[in-house]
């Protein structure tokens, strides 16, 4: 296996490059910035981050009541993973996520 390429440079915090290295290591560092997108508009990067009146949790929101809730601590790698497997089942991909994301104008 190659290594994957580098983290693109305008990744400016640390769970921002966890989510990255987690895609990469996966070989889908190409969805990175529909993930992105996702995670900005649902959390702000905040790893922690809680809404729907704290029934949803973390970067992409997890919905604990439908989900389950998480571990604690929720490390971003794992709420990264998480969202991958959550996004394939029920989009095919991260881009089909975000696309549906988009037309719903969650933001």
């Amino acid at each position: 296996m190659f290594p994957p390429p580098p983290p693109p440079a305008e990744i400016r915090s640390v769970d921002e490059l966890d989510v990255w290295w987690t895609l990469a290591i996966a070989g889908r560092e190409s969805e990175y910035d529909c993930l992105a997108g996702i995670i900005e508009g649902e959390s702000r990067w905040r790893a922690q981050a809680l809404g729907d009146g704290g029934a949803s949790i973390g970067l992409a929101q997890r919905h604990m009541p439908t989900h389950g809730a998480p571990p604690r601590p929720w490390m971003v790698p794992d709420q990264t993973r998480w969202f991958m497997d959550y996004a394939d089942r029920r989009y095919g991909d991260l881009c089909a996520a975000w696309r549906a994301w988009q037309q719903k104008r969650w933001w």
